[in-house]
């Protein structure tokens, strides 16, 4: 999982101001692709970082109610769906043994 220090370096953020902002960011990304991929998501793969990375400069970027910001990245669906498989297939060789 991404600490808020790679966040800020991925996002370009030098200032303490939006901190309190990105960390719970961070932490409803955690939420996000648990969900959005499976609860048993591999989250120390360098995937799973890079999907945090970009979900959460989406909900940066893209603060305002109305417009954008339902619209996720076609990049980032495409790494939940890895994800999703990649932890179902994980749950069944993990079951075969």
């Amino acid at each position: 999982m991404v600490k808020l220090e790679d966040v800020k370096t991925f996002l370009r953020i030098d200032g303490p101001d939006d901190d309190a902002l990105i960390q719970s960011l961070i932490d409803a990304s955690i939420e996000y692709l648990a969900n959005a991929a499976d609860a048993n998501i591999d989250t120390s793969s360098k995937l799973y970082d890079l999907a945090q990375k970009i979900l959460i400069t989406h909900w940066y970027e893209n603060r305002e109610p109305v417009g954008k910001a339902d619209m996720l990245p076609f990049s980032l669906d495409s790494m939940i769906l890895q994800l999703r498989y990649t932890a179902q297939d994980s749950d069944e060789s993990g079951g075969a043994s």
